[in-house]
């Protein structure tokens, strides 16, 4: 009679890493002894680049085995408006747009004049508010926008608009 072998591991399956950060494996069973590919024997294993990663997990001299491959990404995030721009129409520097837009997933953008009257809005990442119908000054934003990691974030602050 073959008996089953009832000792199993589940690691999960293949995924990423930020680069500086930390996962950790976890291979825990009741009265299991462990081997990870470092031949190091603790329940888990915390991972702080990419790579193969294995485990075998021994109980009552029965082992299972399991492997991940972790990737590592680049999971900066970065969002940086002007704080000047001359919609003149010379071709340069027309727009209100990001200046480094860097892991942002979606941005909602709200532009108010000085007694907070709503100007402008869009969802549109890269914004582009040519502020036609606006004279020179300075004028309020906010970006409500979500990250690459799922937060949602805020950021205001102010632009001047020079059109001579």
């Amino acid at each position: 009679m073959i008996k089953k072998n009832p000792t199993s591991v589940d690691l999960g399956n293949d995924t990423a890493i930020c680069k500086g950060e930390t996962i950790a494996l976890d291979a825990s069973t009741s009265n299991a002894s462990y081997l990870w590919q470092d031949n190091s024997t603790d329940s888990t294993f915390n991972v702080t680049k990419q790579g193969r990663y294995w485990v075998q997990v021994t109980v009552n001299k029965c082992s299972a085995t399991d492997t991940i491959l972790i990737s590592e990404e680049d999971c900066e995030i970065l969002l940086r408006m002007p704080n000047v721009f001359t919609p003149n129409g010379d071709g340069i520097n027309d727009l209100f747009t990001p200046i480094v837009s860097k892991g942002i997933v979606s941005m909602h953008t709200i532009i108010y004049n000085r007694w907070g009257e709503r100007l402008f809005e869009t969802n549109i990442p890269r914004v582009g508010w040519s502020a036609k119908s606006v004279s020179d000054g300075v004028y309020f934003w906010t970006i409500y926008y979500t990250d690459i990691k799922g937060l949602n974030n805020k950021l205001s602050g102010y632009v001047t608009v020079l059109k001579s």
